[in-house]
């Protein structure tokens, strides 16, 4: 078990230090904006935004249906999102009808998908470790975890983001991201241009992360 954990938290060290060096000064942008909004950017956003100040403006300027296509075509450089390319072309094309609810349903288990390719399923002490405790098809990495850890090493934050997070379905509020409340069919009226580019940047943040394993999934 032990070292199974310190091939996860070798392979995210790894991922965390490509972004770092990618970012650079503008690192200080995704801290803020995640500070802000719980906002989690890939490296080409954090590159054009012009301000913080002005990122709701710009992306929704920016992400007309071609410009969400070509977003998710990005992704499919890896293996994790290229092994869902349908799935992808149909995000694309629920966005251009305008049915956001559709495209969020979708995107969320898009991002468990890239993370469990990433670092579990090509963990090479992974078939070792079910084989040690007799169960397969559990997770020991869930999103929620491999981000906590990412978090904690490229920001320094200890929570996650809350559209990620249990939240009790009492006290849910309408209109919030939230996958709990969304993937149980708690939220209904969810489908808005902010929380769709909310999540489509996020994956688009894990495409960018994640580049630091995806490429050597055998190590």
């Amino acid at each position: 078990m032990e070292n199974w954990r310190s091939e996860l938290e070798a392979q995210l060290d790894r991922c965390v230090s490509l972004y770092r060096e990618a970012s650079g000064p503008r690192l200080e942008v995704a801290f803020e904006l995640y500070r802000r909004e719980e906002l989690l950017l890939p490296l080409w956003v954090l590159e054009e935004l012009p301000s913080p100040d002005e990122f709701w403006p710009w992306a929704l300027e920016k992400f007309s249906p071609f410009a969400v296509e070509e977003e998710l075509l990005r992704w499919e450089a890896l293996p994790a999102y290229r092994r869902r390319s349908k799935i992808l072309k149909q995000v694309a094309g629920a966005f251009a009808s305008g049915w956001l609810e559709l495209a969020i349903y979708a995107l969320f288990p898009l991002a468990e998908g890239a993370v469990w390719d990433t670092l579990v399923r090509f963990n090479p002490l992974e078939k070792r470790l079910e084989e040690l405790i007799r169960k397969r098809n559990r997770k020991f990495v869930t999103i929620q975890y491999a981000l906590k850890l990412l978090l904690q090493r490229l920001l320094s934050i200890s929570d996650i983001p809350s559209f990620l997070d249990w939240h009790p379905f009492i006290d849910y509020r309408e209109g919030t991201l939230n996958r709990h409340a969304i993937q149980h069919g708690v939220a209904v009226e969810f489908g808005t241009r902010e929380n769709f580019l909310k999540l489509l940047l996020f994956n688009g943040f894990l495409a960018d992360v994640l580049v630091g394993v995806e490429h050597n999934p055998e190590t």
